[in-house]
């Protein structure tokens, strides 16, 4: 079960064989990877993936002044750092 309160905190995390979760204040990091079959398993995992969806959707919905284009501050923060192997 993906138990991440959406856009609560920058630490929660959530890994599974298909599907990575991070947390972040303002905006979320989703991964999938892989493919999902015709199975009990791989059905309980997309049953969780799209509840949880459904509650970034309703966090994002409930923001007051939701702005119509994403700004700097929602996109994750690239810090570059020099390179080591660099002569």
């Amino acid at each position: 079960m993906i138990q991440i309160e959406p856009f609560a905190n920058s630490v929660d995390t959530f890994t599974s064989e298909a599907v990575t979760v991070e947390n972040g204040a303002e905006s979320i990091y989703i991964g999938l990877s892989g493919a999902f079959g015709r199975n009990r398993r791989d059905l309980e995992t997309l049953r969780q993936f799209h509840a949880f969806l459904g509650s970034v959707i309703s966090a994002i919905e409930a923001s007051p002044d939701l702005p119509a284009e994403p700004t700097a501050a929602g996109m994750h923060d690239i810090v570059e750092v020099d390179n080591p192997f660099k002569g």
